[in-house]
């Protein structure tokens, strides 16, 4: 036996869907990234010992250079290790991209070798606001002392 659905019912079920669609937002296209960090201050606000290894923290003033242009507050993490040293940083950016303005908290993470401090890492933006909100990114850094060059790809999704 065949039931057939009523004309009615079929356009009450097309009207529903169509109302349920959703628009699809295009993202931007991928651009590249570029630039300089440098660290202005730097404030070691704690230390302690775990076994051979050093644990130090502290936060930065760091100015920003490049496609993003603004001043950073670095809250930091090292383990010092007999001859390098890893760190994972937390930088709150406030500045511009791309000509758009708001606030970036990246995520850095590396290694640096000891005494010299050659940095090498990797960062990410976790979280964005303002004109740069939905900004996602990722890419390298490497450096010497006190200055970073960084590099990668930035979207607006």
């Amino acid at each position: 036996m065949r039931k057939v659905i009523p004309a009615a019912l079929v356009a009450c079920m097309l009207a529903l869907l169509s109302a349920l669609s959703v628009t699809a937002v295009q993202a931007s296209p991928v651009m590249n990234a570029e630039g300089t960090l440098t660290w202005l201050v730097v404030n070691f606000e704690g230390q302690r010992t775990a076994g051979i290894n050093t644990i130090y923290q502290g936060t930065s003033t760091v100015a920003a250079d490049g496609t993003f242009v603004g001043d950073v507050t670095d809250a930091w993490v090292e383990i010092w290790h007999t001859d390098f040293l890893n760190l994972r940083d937390v930088l709150a950016f406030t500045g511009t991209v791309d000509g758009k303005s708001g606030t970036l908290t990246i995520r850095l993470v590396g290694t640096a070798t000891l005494p010299d401090l050659e940095w090498t890492g990797q960062w990410e933006i976790i979280r964005s606001t303002g004109d740069l909100a939905n900004l996602e990114g990722q890419g390298i850094c490497w450096g010497t002392g006190n200055n970073l060059e960084y590099s990668g790809t930035i979207q607006f999704c």
